[in-house]
């Protein structure tokens, strides 16, 4: 290739954005360290309703007031005294996974982290795990950036399998944040 060509390719590159300020990215993996600061995400409770109790498929739910919370709050517990919250400062994300199997890769949240993304908006990214349901909550870690990393040998899990019960699992977690959620699922 003549140095002409070469140079030529070389201003085509430029032009058409050959030169990136951010590298190049386009599942939207890049690593935290481009992310916003971290925003506090804690659980608040997980549990099961029964099928046919609420609404059977999967749902996230932006709750950002203590009457809507109390209503959702006693519609998947079963109990009418909800969990605290300061309204002021934080709102509610209600993750309903839907009616599902103890055996469905998305029966169960293993990570959440929730990161600033400008002035006005959070970025909140779940990660569906795959242990089962059989695994229990008490493995749940209150920190201030993720759920549950639960496991489960895959002997347990292949024998709780066959016996797949249909379960709705749901989530309720504080944001520490009044701006606007967008949600990222990825399920490993």
């Amino acid at each position: 290739m003549s140095i002409a060509a070469l140079a030529l390719s070389a201003i085509f590159l430029q032009a058409c954005g050959g030169q990136r300020e951010a590298p190049f990215d386009p599942d939207g993996t890049n690593n935290s360290s481009s992310r916003g600061s971290e925003i506090e995400v804690k659980e608040l409770t997980t549990g099961t309703s029964p099928v046919g109790s609420v609404v059977e498929s999967s749902k996230l739910i932006v709750i950002s007031d203590e009457g809507t919370y109390q209503n959702y709050w006693a519609s998947y517990t079963g109990t009418g005294t909800p969990k605290t919250v300061d309204w002021v400062n934080y709102q509610v994300l209600l993750a309903d996974l839907g009616e599902t199997t103890s055996c469905d890769i998305k029966s169960r949240i293993s990570n959440i982290n929730a990161y600033k993304y400008s002035d006005t908006k959070v970025q909140v990214i779940i990660d569906y795990g795959t242990s089962t349901a059989e695994t229990s909550s008490s493995n749940s870690s209150n920190s201030s950036s993720s759920t549950s990393n639960a496991s489960s040998s895959s002997s347990s899990a292949a024998s709780s399998c066959g016996n797949a019960n249909l379960i709705q699992r749901y989530y309720f977690f504080t944001i520490k944040t009044r701006s606007e959620l967008f949600i990222e699922d990825k399920v490993k």
